[in-house]
């Protein structure tokens, strides 16, 4: 009995120093702050993501917190603050890619997993989180007109990029391998990995993210990196360059004709040979190395994760026991394409570049069977010490029936207030990336409008990109009501 009551103590304090989102989820602490940036009010979304912050340096959530402060502070061009959180967002990262394998700290929260929830696991980023940290500090550093700094770190989100391919192609995911917890000789009733993972209600939620995976470039090719990586080499007339990553463009999506036009405009300008079935194909009649505009437009907020529980009751000594796993909410947006007009009445709107909706399912799909292994795992655990505590109750002289009980009942709420998903991820991404490109025409002033899913103008504004013998980068990003917010980055 004194073994088991010191490892309880233990094994509390391993549970509330191993992480904040343990028992209260991370989508409940953003509720507020997730409300008021959907409806364009960045600064007050930005006060309440800093004081958690603040707050949750060293817990495990830091990464998360970093990330999202970081994106509303960039929204509201407070580039010297945006920068500074996604420096404290990539400086984590790093810190965990560089630890060893094994370690003490990793062997700890994996114990406090399997007493908690895989929220006692610190917070390391998805594949291609860490390469829109990137990203957007090139975006950071384009607004503070520091040129040089953003072409280094969009060198860097190129080399994630393809660190990322290279280890996924090698291997998807880790899978975790773990003898499980056994009581009387058989396992638990109901709860093994595989059992799991063929309930009816998980493998229906299991279809519903494969049917929105995107199979052809998956979550470690962005587009939108691709993209933004082109018009950087634009600007810097490695039009070489530029014209690979608009290839890679047209290969992950052929029928994209954004991609389309803008790799065919390219070939052709520096004289490479296009196959056969190309050479028809119609590209743009401007130049896409000066004098030249290129508009990315955020629409929606990607999909956020969200928990179901999957719960059993059982005969004592079992009672309560379940798992918990994240699945995928989407927001819908009103907002279809973003329509630009120049003087002269020409009108050019916005085709799809890339669908972080589509790379969030691929990711989860592929992260889903490490999860329900993870969860059954920590059940198991939480099992067989609530078995193991009732047993030795058991055997207190006098008293050990209702010690046994006392302690039944406390583990009930134990397993219950500690059946958590992981549903920790990057909130305030924009659901989709869309982009167009005209020319500099007239005296560079343009007419943008929002235009809805069914035809109509939701709302508008007009932007000045000047006249200079330059390629210039317009970000769009319209809440869905009644404002829109523009940056200008001249190269």
């Amino acid at each position: 009995m004194f073994r088991y009551s010191v490892f309880s103590v233990v094994s509390c304090l391993v549970i509330f120093s191993s992480g904040c989102s343990t028992l209260v989820s991370s989508r409940s602490q953003k509720e507020d702050a997730m409300k008021h940036y959907s409806a364009g009010e960045y600064e007050k979304s930005a006060g309440l993501i800093k004081e958690y912050a603040d707050k949750r340096e060293g817990t495990g959530d830091e990464l998360m917190w970093h990330l999202e402060h970081g994106c509303v502070r960039f929204a509201m061009e407070d580039y010297p603050i945006s920068l500074e959180a996604f420096n404290k967002a990539e400086a984590a990262v790093l810190d965990h890619e560089n630890r060893a394998t094994f370690n003490l700290r990793g062997i700890g929260a994996e114990i406090g997993a399997a007493y908690t929830n895989a929220n006692a696991l610190p917070y390391t980023g998805c594949f291609f989180e860490k390469i829109l940290i990137n990203t957007y500090k090139s975006m950071v550093y384009m607004g503070m007109n520091n040129p040089e700094a953003a072409g280094v770190e969009m060198r860097r989100a190129r080399f994630r990029q393809k660190m990322a391919r290279r280890r996924y192609e090698v291997d998807l995911v880790e899978e975790y391998q773990f003898e499980l917890p056994k009581y009387q000789g058989e396992a638990i009733p109901g709860l093994s990995p595989d059992k799991i993972l063929q309930e009816k209600e998980i493998k229906k939620d299991r279809e519903w993210i494969k049917k929105h995976r995107n199979t052809t470039y998956g979550n470690v090719v962005n587009p939108t990196v691709t993209f933004l990586s082109a018009i950087d080499f634009l600007a810097r007339k490695r039009n070489d360059d530029a014209l690979i990553d608009f290839r890679t463009l047209y290969r992950i999506e052929p029928k994209n004709p954004l991609f389309r036009k803008c790799y065919v405009s390219m070939a052709r300008s520096l004289s490479e040979q296009l196959p056969a079935y190309m050479d028809k194909l119609p590209g743009y009649k401007f130049p896409l190395d000066r004098k030249v505009v290129f508009v990315l437009f955020e629409d929606g907020l990607i999909p956020a994760r969200k928990e179901k529980l999957f719960e059993l009751i059982l005969p004592p000594p079992v009672g309560y026991t379940g798992i918990a796993y994240p699945v995928l909410e989407y927001f819908p947006s009103d907002a279809g394409y973003l329509k630009v007009r120049n003087e002269d009445g020409k009108v050019y709107r916005t085709e799809m570049i890339g669908d972080l909706g589509d790379i969030a399912s691929f990711t989860l799909d592929d992260q889903m069977h490490e999860i329900i292994t993870r969860a059954v795992v920590g059940a198991m655990v939480k099992e067989g010490t609530s078995i193991a505590l009732q047993q030795a109750a058991a055997r207190i002289p006098d008293i050990g029936p209702v010690v046994q009980i006392g302690v039944f009942i406390a583990m009930q709420i134990y397993k219950k207030a500690f059946n958590r998903a992981d549903v920790r991820c990057w909130q305030t991404l924009p659901g989709r990336i869309q982009g167009a490109v005209f020319p500099k025409t007239g005296n560079g002033i343009f007419k943008l409008t929002v235009m809805s899913r069914y035809g109509k103008e939701m709302n508008s504004a007009n932007i000045n990109v000047g006249t200079r013998d330059t390629v210039t980068l317009v970000l769009v990003k319209s809440n869905g009501f009644d404002t829109i917010r523009l940056k200008v980055f001249d190269f």
